[in-house]
């Protein structure tokens, strides 16, 4: 039953303020910050996608919602990442976060932007990854990256299509660390690797969604 099997639900849906309640029934609550000194405004509520309420704005310096307990996700096995992004610029710095857990080079998963694409990374060895630019600033596109313990492999989808798939996927990480949105950790676990643009509607599954149902969420 996917419903069982929901870890996080972040809708985004408040109208004001520095959190973001989780609907999935487990409360983990993020919390909007800045992440460095040089920080203009932590992440803002926005208008999101028609049909979803409201989303989660980051100016892309070092803005960032980070969930209080990562105890939700301390596990290794089948997981799926869901998310509506809307970039707002096509120069993203390179490895900019959009849900993250972990170090980078080391995280337990990633969905990010890089050289001007949207990326799955499922281990640090194994990315699923698009060739051609997929920044449309100022549009929406449906993210998920789906990892499939049992078979080993790991897939990107965009608006509801596998764009990518890697196949020898071992086990993921389990860092114990907070799951981050709209920004990610370097290698020495700072957070420096900012999006800029809103996200919308972040789900986290215990299990490897199908493609049926990735693309029913689109």
């Amino acid at each position: 039953d996917p419903a069982s099997c929901l870890v996080s639900a972040w809708q985004f849906d408040e109208a004001s303020g520095t959190t973001a309640a989780d609907s999935s029934g487990n409360a983990d609550t993020l919390g909007f910050t800045c992440a460095a000194a040089a920080c203009t405004s932590t992440p803002t509520f926005t208008g999101g996608l028609t049909g979803l309420g409201n989303a989660a704005s980051f100016s892309g310096v070092s803005g960032v919602a980070v969930a209080a307990s990562a105890a939700p996700f301390a596990f290794t096995d089948s997981l799926s990442v869901e998310a509506w992004v809307k970039p707002q610029t096509a120069a993203q710095v390179n490895g900019a976060g959009v849900v993250a857990r972990g170090d980078k080079g080391s995280e337990d998963f990633a969905l990010d932007a890089s050289g001007g694409v949207f990326r799955f990374i499922a281990t640090a060895s194994k990315i699923a990854s698009v060739s051609t630019s997929t920044f449309v600033p100022g549009q929406w596109i449906h993210l998920a990256g789906v990892y499939d313990s049992a078979v080993g492999t790991a897939t990107l989808y965009l608006d509801g299509r596998a764009a990518a798939t890697v196949s020898g996927v071992g086990a993921r990480a389990n860092s114990g660390q907070a799951v981050v949105i709209g920004n990610r950790r370097d290698a020495s676990g700072s957070l420096t690797p900012p999006f800029s643009g809103v996200i919308d509607a972040v789900r986290f599954f215990h299990l490897a969604r199908s493609a049926a149902e990735v693309a029913a969420d689109y």
